[in-house]
C-alpha cells in the first residue's frame, strides 16, 4: 500500500504521515479524529500481517483454476473490489455477494475450488457455514475476519479492528479488508508479473487506458 503511494516502504510512509500530522494545518477536531483513526487502523495492520502468509495466499490464488469469493453486506462490497481487482489480472473468480447465490454455489465446489470468504464481524452464519461445506468438499477455504478463528479454514487472516468499527462508528468497516486485499493483490502481481502485467494492459485496453 506504501508503495502504490510512491514511498519506498512502509516506514518512510509513517514518516511523512506523522511529518504532515504535525504541520500546522488548521484542522478541526472532527476531521483530525477520522484521519487518526485511518492512522490507528493502518498500524494495527502493520502489526499483525504475516508476509509468508500472503505470499502463500497468493500462490494459491495462482495456482487454483477456480475462485469464488463470499461476503454479504458490508463484506460483500470489499467481496466485488477483490473480484474486479483480481479478474483483470486474469484470474478465474466470481465474487458471490447473497445468501442464496452463496447457498447454490456448493455444486460448483471440489477440490480445485479455492473459497475465500470475507465476515468483517465474522459472525456472519451464510459466510461460514459455505465455507465448512465447501471444506467438507475438498476445496481450499480462507478467511478474512476481525473475530474467531474456526478449525476447519486452512488460512485464517486476521483483520486490524478497533471497537465499534463494525457499526461505522467513525470509518468505513470495509477498510481493513480492503488493506489486506490489496496486499494480497500485490504478492499475487508479483509472481510471473510480467503476464500478469500484460493480462492487466490487455483490460486496459478495451477502455483505451495506459499505466506505466
Amino acid at each position: 500500500f506504501a508503495k502504490k503511494l510512491g514511498f519506498n516502504g512502509y516506514r518512510e510512509f509513517i514518516f511523512e504521515v506523522k511529518r504532515e500530522h504535525d504541520a500546522e494545518k488548521n484542522l478541526d477536531e472532527l476531521t483530525e479524529f477520522a484521519i487518526h483513526t485511518y492512522q490507528k487502523m493502518l498500524n494495527n495492520t502493520y502489526k499483525i500481517v504475516n508476509d509468508h502468509q500472503m505470499s502463500k495466499i497468493a500462490r494459491l490464488l495462482n495456482e487454483k483454476p477456480r475462485v469464488f469469493v463470499y461476503g454479504i453486506g458490508s463484506s460483500g462490497l470489499v467481496a466485488k473490489e477483490f473480484c474486479f481487482r483480481f479478474i483483470r489480472l486474469g484470474l478465474d473468480i466470481d465474487a458471490l455477494t447473497d445468501d442464496n447465490e452463496v447457498a447454490m454455489n456448493i455444486s460448483r465446489i471440489n477440490e480445485n475450488s479455492l473459497i475465500l470468504g470475507i465476515s468483517i464481524s465474522g459472525k456472519t452464519r451464510e459466510i461460514i457455514e459455505g465455507l465448512k461445506i465447501a471444506k467438507e468438499k475438498g476445496a481450499t477455504v480462507i478467511l478474512l475476519t476481525s473475530a474467531q478463528d474456526y478449525d476447519f479454514i486452512d488460512e485464517f487472516v486476521p483483520l486490524a479492528h478497533l471497537r465499534n468499527l463494525t457499526a461505522s462508528y467513525t470509518i468505513s468497516p470495509q477498510f481493513p479488508a480492503l488493506i489486506m486485499t490489496d496486499i494480497i493483490y500485490t504478492h499475487y502481481l508479483n509472481l510471473n508479473r510480467t503476464e500478469k502485467m500484460d493480462a492487466l494492459q490487455e483490460s486496459f485496453n478495451r477502455i483505451d487506458y495506459k499505466f506505466e
